[in-house]
């Protein structure tokens, strides 16, 4: 189920990184478990290296979906609820490893 997962060619992660500051991203949920259905978005949580702007937050969500073709809905890892954050460290998949 794995082979499901969506991916990012090391060019495009490399362009995100440099391009939006991030840390990191990871998928969670559905996309994470390998189970996206044909009407599934894909959730990411990221990390800035620096304090995240509004216009690269959306910026980033349109990149995402025009790459993966699909809705994407974008976290701040470290803004969510502890519970979430939780479910991502331990069961979320590296999208820029």
């Amino acid at each position: 189920m794995r082979d499901a997962l969506p991916k990012l060619s090391r060019r495009r992660r490399a362009a995100l990184r440099a391009r939006y500051g991030l840390a990191s991203a990871t998928l969670f949920g559905s996309a994470a478990r390998g189970q996206l259905g044909p009407a599934s978005d894909i959730d990411v949580a990221v990390r800035f290296s620096g304090p995240p702007k509004l216009r690269d937050l959306l910026d980033l969500e349109r990149e995402l979906e025009d790459a993966f073709d699909r809705d994407v809905d974008i976290v701040l890892q470290d803004s969510v609820k502890p519970r979430l954050r939780r479910e991502i460290e331990r069961s979320g998949v590296p999208l820029l490893p």
